[in-house]
Order: C-alpha cells, then structure tokens, then sequence
C-alpha cells in the first residue's frame, strides 16, 4: 500500500518483529486510511521519510473480532478507531492457502481498498473460509514495514 508519512516521533523507537528491527509512531495518509501505526523504515535515519511517499507492507499484532459478513458492494474499507495504532477493517478474502508450519495453518490474505492483510487461523478460529467472502474485525498495533526491507 503506498502511504505517505505526515509526522514520525524518532524519539520513540521501539524494536518489532522478529529481528527487532527499530520502528517509529508516524502519523500518515493513503487513498485508503489516514491514521496512526508503527513504521519500520529501511533506512538508518528515521527522520528522512518525513513526507515522502512509499510502499508498505500492513503487520498487525492482534486481531479481534472476526465475523463473516453478508456480501456488500465495493472495495471495502479501513476506519482508524481511537485506541492507538488500531483500525476496523471491512474486506474480502482475496486468497486462501493451507501451509505446513504449524500443521494446520491457513493463511488468507484480506483486501480492503489498496490494503491486504495476511491473516493466519489463529486470527480467525473456528471459522471456514473461502475466496470471495466478505469479512470484517479489528486490527491492533498496526505496523507499516517499508517494502525495501
């Protein structure tokens, strides 16, 4: 998703993911959702993407709320919430894949305008799903990872 950085607080890093890579508070807009999330840059010097333009990769820590919705028109859509770094999503699964590790594991990926979310089952317990449906839930601590990385 292209997004571009409207504020970055470069004294709150805080390390993310696997690597503990250094992430940063930003402030940004997209086509899609304007709001609050942790941005991973590719680059040593955080404060360099203030105002630029770029393409990231959506990660979420936790996801709740999940449902199957009925069918809907449209592309869907994200909406920030007030707690911190979260956002409801209205989407629809765009792919379903079964993977090995951990046995049983099904990944979907979620498009929602010009985001995707890849969600595993552990974000969506008990419930089958397939190309096509309509789903909703809501996304907490979300990180952008600049695609570079």
């Amino acid at each position: 998703m292209d997004i571009t950085i409207e504020s970055i607080d470069t004294s709150a890093m805080k390390p993310l993911g696997l690597t503990q890579l250094p992430s940063y508070p930003v402030r940004f807009s997209s086509a899609t959702v304007s709001g609050a999330a942790r941005f991973v840059p590719f680059g040593d010097d955080a404060s360099e993407y203030l105002g630029r333009t770029l393409c990231v990769e959506l990660a979420t820590e936790r996801v709740t709320g999940f449902e199957r919705i009925a069918p809907r028109n449209g592309a869907g859509f994200i909406v920030a919430l007030d707690e911190q770094f979260a956002f409801k999503v209205v989407g629809q699964v765009g792919s379903v894949r079964f993977v090995t590790e951990p046995r049983g594991n099904v990944v979907i990926a979620v498009a929602a305008g010009a985001a995707t979310f890849l969600l595993s089952s552990e974000d969506f317990p008990d419930t089958s799903l397939q190309e096509g449906d309509n789903v909703t839930f809501l996304v907490h601590e979300l990180s952008l990872w600049d695609e570079e990385i």
